[in-house]
């Protein structure tokens, strides 16, 4: 029996094969800095399935570790964008 976190997991690996983008993306909403979505005894069966590929494999290991460059990175793309750093590149962007 899948649980709905095994199976969004599942579900988010086929939809982003091959594009680590969306994959980062999809995992961004099961890892957060305070909490991981899925038990360790979830993820040990997605990896041991043959439903992501060897490099979804590696990079959910990663990103559920703490404070690995994956994890930092995923956890990163929760964060806001710091409003000076936005004006900053939207003022580059209407002068080209």
């Amino acid at each position: 029996m899948t649980s709905e976190m095994m199976q969004f997991v599942e579900n988010a690996a086929e939809e982003s094969r091959y594009h680590a983008g969306h994959w980062f993306r999809y995992l961004r909403k099961i890892i957060t800095d305070d909490n991981v979505r899925i038990t360790p005894e979830e993820i040990e069966n997605i990896i041991e399935g043959d439903k992501l590929t060897l490099f979804q494999k590696v990079s959910l290991k990663q990103a559920v570790q703490k404070n690995t460059p994956t994890n930092r990175y995923i956890t990163g793309l929760n964060q806001r964008a710091s409003t000076p750093m936005l004006r900053e590149i939207i003022m580059r962007n209407q002068h080209v």
